[in-house]
C-alpha cells in the first residue's frame, strides 16, 4: 500500500521502517510541547492520506521503557482515513523518573 504523506514542518522526517520486516514505520519528533507538569504532546510534522476503509495505528516504540514514559492511556491512537491533520502522540512523564523524547528522536511507530 502506498500512502500520500505531506511534510508540515521543515525538519519533518518521512516515516521509514528501521529494519526489513518491521511492522511499524518509525516517526521522528519535530516538536515537543509541554501541556502540563506531566503531559507532553509530541508532534511528528507530517500528515497523511490513509485510504478509505483502512486506519493507522499510532503506537509506542519498544524503547519507551528506557525513557520511563507512559504512552496514551489506551495504549494506541487510531487515525481514521478521513483525518488529514498533523500526526501527534501524547506522553505522560513521571517526574524525576523519566526523560522526554527530544526533537529529532524516533518517538512512535505507525502501523
Amino acid at each position: 500500500m502506498k500512502l500520500k504523506i505531506q511534510q508540515l514542518h521543515p525538519n519533518a522526517v518521512l516515516p521509514i521502517y528501521a529494519n526489513p520486516g518491521d511492522a511499524g514505520l518509525d516517526l521522528t519528533a519535530t516538536e515537543v510541547v509541554k501541556i502540563n507538569w506531566f503531559t507532553y504532546k509530541v508532534k511528528f510534522g507530517i500528515s497523511m492520506a490513509i485510504p478509505a476503509n483502512y486506519y493507522g495505528k499510532l503506537v509506542a516504540r519498544s524503547s519507551i521503557f528506557k525513557q520511563g514514559l507512559i504512552w496514551l492511556a489506551n495504549g494506541s491512537g487510531t487515525i481514521d482515513s478521513p483525518y488529514r491533520g498533523e500526526i501527534m502522540g501524547i506522553y505522560f512523564k513521571i517526574p524525576l523518573l523519566s526523560k522526554m523524547y527530544k526533537v529529532g528522536e524516533r518517538a512512535a511507530q505507525l502501523i
